[in-house]
């Protein structure tokens, strides 16, 4: 089955704040999209294509295309390429107080992303179920906007390029144990995010990660149900992070992990009253 889209998109954008130079701001943005997909067996796949007018300047053309194959019952294959952009906020161009200012001249952030996915799912004994999907992406951005520090004055400048590139790993075990239906499911992931330019005379950041940025992140989550309680817990592990751009070891967050807990009893029935009570601690272990 083949299946064409296409439309016509209009917004109106209207700011004001005693904070922005002029005080208001009008903003016109005009869209014109198409798309078509693709259903044939086993193979689902679409095509798009997308062109904003913003203020009568056009943004940069956005294509996409994705896909996703079935060779069989368990197994699903998935992969998409896109191009985006992000347009300045208002904060961005106009803002001017506390210390800091906007700039009118900033360029929109342009992006190319591509991801490629696996997965699989079967069932294990009665009603048990294990999932497992593994992903890697990309990401290369453009005129990445930043609020940059300048004689005590801070201002947004389109100053940087960056990759960001890695990995992400879930696997989950869905399993039924006398009248309690749990689930464990754990979550890793690889994230490589670095200043492939920068548009400055310091550009000494190149090939560093992004401040705030962890290589490493995980969790397990394990959740039960039984009869009207259920609880949840939730561990997460984030590796280091830097909080400068020249990534220094001294000033740089150590990796941390945290514990969390819930749970909850319904109460009532659905007529006349229903309700639930929930009881929450977080960073058990301090």
């Amino acid at each position: 089955a083949l299946e064409l889209t296409s439309g016509l998109n209009y917004n109106y954008e209207h700011s004001e704040a005693d904070d922005y130079d002029g005080g208001e701001h009008n903003r016109n943005r005009t869209a014109l999209f198409a798309a078509m997909k693709f259903d044939k067996n086993k193979l689902l796949a679409t095509l798009s294509a997308r062109e904003e007018l913003v203020e009568g300047d056009a943004m940069p053309f956005s294509p996409a295309v994705g896909a996703q194959y079935l060779p069989s019952e368990n197994l699903r294959l998935t992969g998409n390429v896109s191009r985006s952009y992000r347009i300045p906020t208002m904060n961005d161009l106009y803002w001017n107080a506390f210390g800091a200012s906007g700039n009118p001249d900033l360029q929109a952030e342009e992006s190319w992303s591509e991801e490629a996915a696996i997965h699989f799912q079967t069932k294990i004994g009665g009603e048990g179920k294990l999932a497992w999907t593994a992903t890697v992406f990309s990401s290369q951005v453009d005129d990445w906007i930043l609020w940059r520090q300048e004689s005590f004055n801070w201002t947004p400048e389109n100053i940087k390029k960056v990759w960001s590139r890695g990995s992400e790993s879930r696997v989950s075990v869905t399993w039924q144990l006398l009248s309690v239906r749990t689930s464990l499911s754990g979550l890793y992931s690889f994230t490589k995010s670095t200043n492939a330019d920068d548009y400055s005379p310091n550009n000494g950041q190149i090939g560093k990660q992004l401040v705030f940025t962890p290589v490493h992140e995980g969790s397990i989550t394990l959740k039960a149900d039984w009869n009207k309680w259920a609880l949840l817990m939730t561990g997460n592990v984030t590796g280091k992070q830097y909080t400068d751009d020249d990534n220094s070891e001294s000033f740089a967050m150590d990796p941390y992990g945290t514990l969390n807990a819930w749970v909850s009893r319904e109460i009532g029935n659905a007529r006349p009253f229903k309700g639930k009570i929930i009881a929450e601690i977080n960073n058990i272990l301090n």
